[in-house]
């Protein structure tokens, strides 16, 4: 379970400037330990999203069965799908052979904060 966060860039970089240490992570990103006093600045961040790795292999008929048509459908490089559910504030990402990735944002802000991102990346041939 990954949570997101309403942060400055600049409170970032300060927080990752103070940081009293920092690990590697997979997908080429670091984990950094925050010192106490930026630990509870972050605690008052405002939460802006949710993003969900499930154990399981999640296929687009898994996704479908569960959640139904979604809204919107945009394949991705790879053979990944994400299949999006505006109503619900949920992103869907589905491809052969890994794990899926659940996203959720307040539905009122789908549009500004998954579905733009995606537009703005290279283009994908829709379906």
């Amino acid at each position: 379970l990954v949570l997101a966060f309403e942060v400055p860039t600049a409170q970032l970089l300060a927080w990752r400037e103070g940081a009293v240490s920092s690990e590697p992570m997979d997908g080429g990103v670091r984990r950094f330990k925050l010192r106490a006093e930026h630990q509870r600045q972050a605690a008052q961040a405002l939460l802006v999203g949710l993003s969900f790795i499930p154990s399981v292999r999640l296929t687009e008929a898994d996704v479908r069965q569960r959640f139904g048509a979604p809204a919107e459908t945009l394949p991705q490089s790879g053979g990944t799908l994400l299949l999006l559910y505006p109503e619900m504030g949920l992103s869907i990402s589905v491809a052969p052979g890994q794990r899926g990735v659940l996203q959720y944002v307040a539905p009122r802000e789908f549009a500004q904060r998954l579905r733009a991102p995606l537009l703005a990346a290279p283009a994908t041939p829709q379906r």
